[in-house]
């Protein structure tokens, strides 16, 4: 695939390759993004960037424990939340 053209595959690759919470950020970071969209906050083509953002700015590099991922998620939405804020229309 087009990876420029579909830039939520390549976001969602480097999560996959990053291993560790990566996925759990870039998922409830995407979920945060999706309801934005759904409440017109963002437009659609927002919702990878606002992925890709929180991936990056958010620690992703510890383990599989149960509490490790709960934090991810935590602090991947309130990342995504904060993004959402500064690029709202």
């Amino acid at each position: 695939p087009d990876l420029l053209r579909f830039p939520a595959l390549r976001v969602a690759r480097e999560a996959l390759l990053a291993g560790g919470t990566a996925p759990a950020v870039l998922s409830a970071a995407n979920e945060v993004a999706v309801q934005a969209f759904l409440e017109d906050r963002i437009p659609f083509t927002a919702i990878p960037g606002a992925a890709e953002a929180v991936l990056e700015a958010q620690p992703h590099a510890g383990g599989l424990e149960i509490g490790e991922i709960f934090e991810a998620d935590r602090g991947a939405r309130e990342a995504a939340r904060r993004w959402i804020e500064e690029h709202s229309r």
